[in-house]
């Protein structure tokens, strides 16, 4: 028995991470879909906690079931809602939605409709980005319109290699227009976790996290003091974890290996 294995009868949620933690793509991590299982069979409450804006949470339910893994949409929680939840509370009904289909609805759904020529800009990870698009944010941004971005992940993980993700849609905005978001969403606010926590009466030292990137899932782990438990079958490499600093609780090839002696 490993020492978090001890430490999991104290513990009542776990978050996880998706791209690079659960799965790599379309691909699950060998081994994934039985740890949730046996996280669930031991009394956890599991969530799915991801920066990846491509898809609505009706979108991840499929994307997740077709791999093994059964969430539903309230175990699912994506950047999109904290945009959407800053939106409704400022009184924001309308944007330059920057994203796919499937965020455009989830946002629609919320009362948030798209507009051609808004003051404001809503970016996302945005699988279906074109010139066209590229060139009407940017053309916003420079007549001073609000910029909002829903993560600040750089790379999305793929079983090929790591693909632009919506943080380097920031750094090519900001080459071109000088500007940079008003606002960041996602991980590592730990308003991520808040509501999940606070609904249940909760404090963050009964939940940790399991994901693959330091400066979003770790770091959002040290503002909301949670334990989290690093992956290398993602973005971060023990190099990376050596000079971020601080450690982890764990340090773990894949989630197949966490309960390992």
């Amino acid at each position: 028995m490993s020492n978090f294995d001890r430490s999991l009868k104290n513990k009542k949620i776990a978050f996880f991470d998706i791209d690079g933690t659960l799965a790599l793509g379309h691909m699950p991590i060998p081994g994934a879909a039985e740890f949730v299982g046996e996280l669930r069979r031991r009394g956890l409450e599991t969530f799915v906690l991801t920066n990846n804006s491509s898809k609505s949470k009706v979108d991840y339910v499929k994307k997740m079931s077709g791999m093994g893994f059964e969430f539903s949409e309230k175990e699912i929680i994506i950047s999109t809602d904290g945009l959407i939840a800053w939106f409704q509370q400022n009184g924001i009904d309308r944007a330059y939605i920057l994203g796919t289909p499937g965020m455009a609805a989830q946002m629609r759904e919320s009362g948030i409709a798209h507009e051609e020529n808004s003051k404001v800009v809503a970016m996302g990870y945005d699988t279906t980005l074109n010139y066209e698009k590229m060139v009407r944010v940017a053309h916003l941004l420079q007549k001073g319109a609000e910029y909002y971005v829903t993560h600040p992940d750089l790379v999305c993980p793929d079983p090929e290699g790591p693909l632009p993700d919506a943080g380097s849609f920031i750094a090519m905005f900001e080459k071109a227009t000088g500007r940079l978001p008003d606002k960041i969403f996602g991980k590592p606010s730990e308003a991520m976790i808040e509501n999940a926590l606070k609904s249940r009466g909760l404090a963050p030292h009964d939940a940790f996290m399991v994901g693959d990137r330091l400066y979003t899932d770790f770091q959002m782990c040290i503002n909301a003091r949670m334990d989290f438990i690093c992956v290398l079958s993602g973005e971060a490499t023990a190099e990376d974890i050596k000079k971020f600093g601080v450690n982890p609780a764990l340090v773990v090839q894949s989630v197949a290996h966490i309960l390992e002696p």
